[in-house]
């Protein structure tokens, strides 16, 4: 998995593909872990969960997303010079 990842992640630096086929490509790769995460973190401790119960894992899930746009946003990392270009013209 981490490695179809790496793949994608290099089509994209180096052009091979388009950044939004990466974008969808890399989406349905994570996609599963996702739903794990999202099953293993309210489940409770007997059934082999975390026990954090719904309401507390949507909370990590919202503050991780924020967290992440306020990184990117601050950042800019995730603005590459061929993006750049394209809103400049």
């Amino acid at each position: 998995m981490v490695g179809l990842i790496a793949v994608v992640a290099a089509a994209s630096s180096r052009s091979w593909s388009s950044l939004i086929s990466a974008f969808r490509i890399a989406y349905l790769l994570t996609r599963p872990l996702g739903a794990r995460l999202g099953n293993y973190l309210p489940q409770a401790p007997d059934n082999g969960g975390l026990g954090l119960g719904t309401v507390s894992t949507s909370a990590l899930f919202v503050a991780t997303m924020r967290g992440l746009v306020a990184y990117l946003s601050a950042t800019r990392r995730d603005v590459s010079d061929r993006d750049s270009r394209a809103v400049l013209r």
